[in-house]
């Protein structure tokens, strides 16, 4: 006879607290000699550890993660569950996997600068501070003038980095294709600056008609704030 088929385990609920201890609770399966959990990747379903056996009649673990685990796993995880069908060893017949049902909501800000608008998803941050990142969308072109006025209100006495031989007409324009600012007292932006008809003459014969710029400001009076 074909083996019975085990029910996979219901409601299963994960959680995660201030010092990375994942704890998960499950429905007990009455048929089941035991339990299989692990904890994966949602996205690709990657175990990040071997399956933890346990025995029946446990519906609940805590699940310490390890400094193997990727930098992410705090926000992409998913604890799953099956029932075993023996309480130890190779099982010839587990159930199916079950899993939690997991949200990943990243808030988002806009920031003006000279009217364009860049929208800005909220990414993890070591640091503990709120950090926000053009992930994906266009980049925006903006004057010199208008990035110069937006700078200044990030931090009194920003502005652009001086270039020897370099004039910041504040007519020109910048195209700005990176953005992250943090509440952690930074901010990071990739440019492109456009010297305009006449260039940058380094040298005779050789001229720079745009600059790629990578800015990058850090206070380091709050950037563990």
């Amino acid at each position: 006879m074909p083996a019975t088929v085990l029910a996979a385990p219901t409601d299963v609920v994960q959680s995660v607290d201030v010092n990375k201890n994942i704890t998960a609770t499950w429905g007990d399966v009455p048929a089941a000699a035991g339990y299989d959990v692990q904890v994966v990747d949602p996205l690709i379903g990657t175990p990040f550890s071997n399956p933890s056996i346990l025995a029946k009649g446990t519906t609940s673990t805590s699940i310490i993660p390890t400094t193997t685990w990727p930098t992410t796993w705090q926000n992409d995880f998913q604890v799953q569950v099956r029932a075993r069908s023996v309480a130890t060893g190779t099982d010839p017949s587990p159930s199916l996997w079950a899993g939690a049902f997991t949200w990943s909501v990243n808030p988002s800000i806009t920031v003006v600068i000279g009217g364009q608008a860049l929208t800005l998803t909220r990414v993890p941050d070591v640091s503990g501070s709120q950090k926000f990142k053009l992930i994906d969308g266009p980049p925006i072109v903006v004057t010199v003038a208008d990035l110069k006025t937006y700078i200044s209100t990030l931090a009194a006495g920003l502005g652009l980095p001086t270039l020897t031989g370099v004039t910041f007409g504040d007519d020109n324009f910048v195209t700005i294709s990176r953005f992250t600012i943090s509440t952690g007292g930074f901010f990071d932006l990739d440019l492109t600056y456009s010297l305009g008809v006449d260039g940058w003459q380094v040298f005779p014969g050789f001229k720079v008609m745009s600059l790629g710029l990578a800015v990058l400001h850090s206070d380091a009076a709050t950037a563990g704030a």
